[in-house]
């Protein structure tokens, strides 16, 4: 997994919202869902991300997925990210 990944799955977040979607929205709205499932940790912050922004109560109901995934040694992969312009205390916060 790279930084890339992480900022495709939230550039998808903010695509799938945008009107029109298009008809991918379905289908992308279900890939991001998906990725709730990764073994990756901070691609499934990324999916919460995501998904998060289209529904204010998303992230409320997977605060461990989250807290797993700021606690783990591959938040630095964040630390660069241009959608996290404040690092690992900024993404932790």
């Amino acid at each position: 997994m790279t930084r890339l990944d992480l900022v495709l799955v939230l550039a998808l977040g903010r695509a799938v919202r945008r009107e029109p979607a298009g008809d991918r929205s379905d289908e992308t709205g279900a890939l991001l869902r998906s990725l709730l499932g990764s073994p990756e940790p901070q691609l499934r912050l990324a999916a919460v991300h995501a998904l998060a922004a289209g529904d204010p109560d998303f992230a409320a109901g997977r605060l461990e997925l989250a807290l797993d995934a700021v606690r783990h040694p591959s938040v630095a992969l964040w630390r660069h990210t241009n959608s996290v312009g404040s690092g690992v205390r900024g993404v932790q916060h």
